[in-house]
């Protein structure tokens, strides 16, 4: 069984896929922090260092995440070009080795070929100004800062899920 959860950046869609998987015995996996652990390989760093001059020896995720929210139609995929068959092996490898089922936690999971594998898809809500408290607050961001993540972001249709939950 695999369970979708997504929703926008701030909703609480971290926690209650969390505590979902937990309540069910299920793995759970976040899919940012697999992007995340991808871009720690040296492979995948000297790629972004030739495309961002970005330092390579850190790599620098939010001076990276400054250039893909403010160019998502360009940067934002060249970033997905470099990152995401590594990312595909790390996701296929946790979802054929989960033995129960599995939570995957992602914004942009409407977007993949996960989002079909799916048995229940579970999109989270937030009204927005709480929304966006919290990320301000979380991430330390500007409201400058969150509107440019918020335009690269995705929009949902309801009708894709079986469950909608108001966190309000």
């Amino acid at each position: 069984m695999i369970i979708g959860v997504t929703g926008k950046s701030g909703v609480g869609k971290t926690t209650y896929a969390k505590n979902h998987a937990k309540y069910l015995g299920y793995d759970y996996l976040n899919i940012d922090e697999v992007g995340h652990e991808v871009l720690d390989d040296p492979e995948v760093r000297a790629q972004i260092k030739e495309k961002f001059n970005i330092d390579a020896s850190s790599c620098d995720r939010k001076k990276l995440g400054e250039l893909v929210f403010t160019n998502r139609n360009n940067e934002m995929k060249q970033l997905s070009d470099i990152t995401w068959d590594k990312m595909k092996l790390i996701i296929d490898k946790r979802i054929e080795s989960s033995k129960s089922g599995i939570v995957l936690d992602w914004i942009l999971l409407p977007h993949t070929h996960y989002f079909k594998m799916c048995d229940k898809k579970v999109l989270i809500k937030l009204n927005e100004d709480e929304r966006k408290r919290r990320v301000m607050l979380r991430d330390n961001l500007t409201e400058e800062e969150l509107k440019l993540r918020d335009n690269a972001s995705i929009e949902y249709n309801d009708a894709d899920f079986d469950t909608i939950i108001n966190m309000e």
